[in-house]
């Protein structure tokens, strides 16, 4: 049987976390701290804006950090459509590729 080979990767934004991406990447949260991280990224970005900007008058951003490994390279560019970035990516053999 041969060992399953990752791309380990890194996406940074400040929307909503576009769930939909793990579908299309074939991907998978890296560990727990990632899966936190996700699911604040899904929470009720508009309502926590909302009251923020009730209070000082400026909505507040947050830039999430999620760490994801998948069998494919991501999708930059698709990510991208998504507002999010992807900061950094690492084959299969443990080469950084950005």
């Amino acid at each position: 049987m041969m060992a399953a080979k990752f791309y380990y990767y890194t996406v940074e934004g400040q929307t909503i976390f576009p769930i939909d991406m793990l579908r299309y990447d074939c991907a998978w949260p890296y560990d727990n701290d990632a899966v936190v991280e996700m699911c604040d990224a899904m929470d009720s970005e508009a309502r926590r804006d909302r009251m923020f900007q009730a209070r000082h008058g400026q909505p507040e951003k947050t830039t999430y950090r999620i760490t994801l490994h998948s069998i494919n390279k991501p999708e930059v560019a698709r990510w991208k459509s998504f507002l999010w970035n992807v900061t950094e990516i690492i084959d299969p053999r443990g080469t950084r590729l950005k």
